[in-house]
């Protein structure tokens, strides 16, 4: 359950601004489950600069944003983790 503070942070002429801030109290099922998805995600952003390493040394040019993108969905078919990674938050791990 979300709890929102409203205070006033800031008042001009006439003008006062106001800004929202929301505890988040996840449950321990959520907790898991975000803990699991950092952890895949840590993973799948160390093996791509791992393979950009390798890919330097091996041709003297690295591999693209691209070319590790359209790898990414036969990643997710082999690892059961990265599978339960929205897709686009795995494409934000590449970068």
């Amino acid at each position: 359950m979300a709890r929102s503070k409203n205070k006033p942070i800031r008042t001009t002429k006439n003008v006062v601004q106001i800004a929202y801030r929301y505890l988040e109290y996840p449950t321990d099922l959520q907790v898991l489950s975000m803990e699991n998805w950092m952890g895949s995600l840590c993973h799948l952003n160390n093996e791509a600069i791992q393979e950009r390493k390798e890919a330097y040394k091996a041709t003297g040019k690295g591999l693209t944003y691209r070319e590790q993108q359209n790898a990414l969905p036969k990643k997710r078919k082999l690892d059961p983790a990265l599978r339960m990674v929205h897709s686009q938050v795995g494409q934000d791990a590449l970068r």
